[in-house]
């Protein structure tokens, strides 16, 4: 962790400048899985506060490895849930495009 300066600015901008729209726009059980992981890097990103000498206190850097070891799911559920929404939000012409109709030769592509 000490070798890694870019750490120094994780702050998720876009994640704090849309989440209010996402907790419109996301069923409850896909905002929960979304707003849970960046809970997760929050408590990560608070851990991650360097010394002027670019350093990373010594329990700062075993408080992020723990902390990034129960990152991984979090964050692959929200993926999830991200795609599963976006994949509901298509465009109905692009879901007549790729859908079977098109396959089956009774809509024009």
């Amino acid at each position: 962790m000490e070798n890694l300066p870019q750490l120094r600015d994780v702050a998720p901008r876009v994640w704090q400048s849309q989440r209010d729209m996402l907790a419109r726009s996301l069923p409850i059980e896909q905002w929960d899985a979304v707003a849970g992981a960046y809970a997760r890097i929050d408590a990560l990103e608070s851990v991650l506060v360097f010394e002027a000498d670019n350093s990373l206190a010594q329990w700062r850097s075993i408080e992020a490895k723990r902390l990034l070891s129960y990152l991984i799911d979090p964050v692959e559920e929200a993926a999830v849930a991200l795609t599963e929404a976006a994949e509901t939000k298509r465009n109905p012409i692009e879901e007549l495009r790729t859908g079977d109709l098109v396959g089956a030769g009774m809509v024009a592509a």
